[in-house]
Order: structure tokens, then sequence, then C-alpha cells
């Protein structure tokens, strides 16, 4: 399993599509594998100064999220989009959000998603 996960993060991979895999590997080891691939975004701080918002934002995947992203507060997008996050980097974004508050809402969008669906994240803050 361990050159499996190797392989997955070298080839910054988000998905594959294995049709057969079922007959030779378990649902267990398919589903640790699937697992293991993609973005995954974790919050590492985020400060309320004024009307700015001030958030850093790491990748800790293996591979970038391949569409435009954002992280959000409030529905304030910030200027920079999360698909030029590479795996292991991160970065501080400084929002403008007007009547910015403790309450403030902060989420990652993209315009692709589908009715429903969120992006997740950690966030230990």
């Amino acid at each position: 399993m361990e050159r499996l996960l190797d392989e997955v993060a070298k080839f910054h991979m988000t998905y594959i599509i294995g049709a057969d895999q079922p007959e030779y590997q378990s649902w267990s080891r398919i589903r640790q594998a699937s697992l293991s691939m993609g973005y995954k975004f974790r919050i590492d701080d985020f400060q309320i100064c004024d009307d700015t918002a001030a958030v850093k934002i790491s990748n800790v995947g293996v591979a970038p999220i391949y569409r435009d992203a954002w992280v959000a507060v409030d529905g304030v997008r910030s200027d920079w989009s999360l698909a030029g996050l590479m795996p292991g980097e991160s970065k501080w974004l400084q929002i403008t959000v007007p009547k910015l508050s403790v309450s403030s809402v902060l989420s990652i969008e993209c315009d692709h998603l589908v009715k429903g669906q969120k992006i997740c994240f950690e966030a230990d803050i």
C-alpha cells in the first residue's frame, strides 16, 4: 500500500477510474487509496482586524485543486485562486469584508460545484 500512496503523491493524483479493481483489491484498500488522492485544505490561522480578515491556508493533500476556488468570508472572495496552491504550500490571504465580526463565516467557494456541494477544509484555530 505504501508504494501505491507514494505513486499517488508523485503524480498529484486527484482521482482514477479503476472499474475492474473490485476483482483484484478489497473495498477497504480501494477506499484507502481513493482517500489519499486529491487536495486537502487546512486553515492554519484566521485573524480579524477592523474590516480585514487574514487567513492562512495550506494544501495538505497530494494534488492541487484543478478548478479556480477562493477562500471567502461572508461571501466576499479573496483575490487569489486556490488553484495555485500546490501540495505542501501555504499562503496568507487578506480579504476586506464590510461588517466583519466574530460571527463571520469562512468558506471555500467554487463556481463549478453542484447545488449543495461544499469544499471542506480542516481547521483547528
